[in-house]
């Protein structure tokens, strides 16, 4: 296969040109994995690829010119320069236009149209294929030019990009994150423990958190991995204040502060019943899984609730409790269209937190607000 190479920042680079069939058949997509934090690809969107698919069927003339950005190991590629040839000795992994690849490909099964569509171009339509070659020390540089890709015009998912920043600082410090608990390793941090509290087997969270690699039901996960990273970062931040560290794995400490976490939950669970289904599992009718009701409630933890010590358990959250107990807000309040329901950005959350540690009376919650 014909190729030029080319070179940025030591990397090297190839630009050749493939149609739909080759495409398909040497390339794959790595999707990002949150059981594993392995991997970067966002899951398709239908919505957008179909329209390519659409695109294809009612345009006698299609033109996609910009170019497929593909990557592959520095060990499964060669390249003869005299003759300007690359072989591809396994499937490239595709950085940036999975959705083009995917809405030509949906033309097979879109309409007699689109199947007939499909037989027309597969072979014939060429793609600018751009191949970068990772050496195992480059693959934060990979993660790196799709983030970069896709925070212009078509934006990468938040939650994900969040994701990849950490695995990028995680694989930066060897995992170290522990001895460097500055801004950004407390982030990174924090979004390894959502991710493994979100797939934890028997936590109230499993499959209640909206994870990078899910478009997510809302009916059912009322909360992204970002927005429960944001709440968790201040416990992230106190633990590691208060906790001496030296000799934990940061499995160690990430395991500890999980089960801070469900400590604390389960005084939640316990002092507003009522806001969780018999069993004691999310209720839908309520904020209080929400951003509205996990973001003060994790601050006032962080804040005022918590105490580590040397032993982990439920003791380290008996301030909290207490304060719980003596709150007076009711479970009604958490109700959706309830008192709280108003109060949904960053200064309404903390009106609802100094309300349920009773600084503000109830009459002053939307006092000026």
């Amino acid at each position: 296969m014909k190729a030029l190479m080319f070179k940025q920042s030591n990397i090297k680079m190839y630009i050749t040109t493939m149609n739909i069939e080759e495409l398909v058949a040497n390339s794959f997509v790595a999707h990002y994995d949150s059981q594993t934090g392995e991997d970067y690809q966002r899951p398709p969107v239908p919505s957008h690829y179909r329209k390519i698919a659409q695109y294809f069927i009612n345009d006698n003339n299609p033109i996609l010119p910009s170019a497929i950005i593909a990557a592959i190991s520095e060990s499964k590629v060669k390249y003869d320069e005299a003759k300007a040839e690359i072989m591809l000795l396994d499937k490239l992994r595709i950085v940036d236009g999975q959705h083009r690849i995917e809405g030509i490909k949906a033309l097979k099964n879109f309409s007699t149209n689109g199947a007939r569509k499909y037989e027309d171009v597969k072979m014939s339509f060429g793609l600018p294929v751009i191949i970068m070659e990772i050496k195992p020390a480059d693959e934060i540089v990979e993660i790196d030019a799709f983030i970069n890709l896709n925070s212009k015009g078509k934006r990468v998912k938040t939650d994900l990009a969040e994701a990849l920043k950490a695995k990028k600082i995680s694989m930066k410090n060897k995992g170290d994150l522990i001895s460097k608990p500055d801004a950004d390793s407390i982030a990174a941090l924090s979004m390894d423990i959502v991710r493994r509290i979100g797939n934890k087997k028997e936590c109230f969270w499993k499959n209640i958190i909206i994870m990078p690699d899910e478009n997510g039901n809302r009916n059912k996960q009322p909360i992204s991995s970002l927005a429960f990273q944001r709440a968790i970062k201040p416990i992230v931040s106190k633990y590691l204040m208060q906790r001496d560290t030296n000799g934990l794995t940061q499995e160690d400490v990430e395991n500890e502060i999980i089960s801070i976490i469900e400590y604390a939950w389960n005084c939640v669970t316990e002092r507003w019943k009522e806001c969780f289904s018999a069993d004691g599992k999310y209720d839908e009718r309520y904020n209080i899984c929400k951003g509205i009701g996990v973001v003060p409630l994790f601050n006032i933890l962080a804040e005022k609730g918590m105490s580590v010590n040397d032993e982990i358990n439920a003791d380290c959250v008996k301030k909290y409790k207490e304060l719980l107990e003596k709150s007076e807000v009711k479970s009604s309040d958490w109700y959706i269209g309830g008192t709280f329901s108003g109060l949904s950005s960053q200064s309404g959350f903390k009106r609802i937190e100094r309300f349920i540690l009773g600084e503000i009376s109830r009459d002053e919650l939307y006092g000026d607000y």
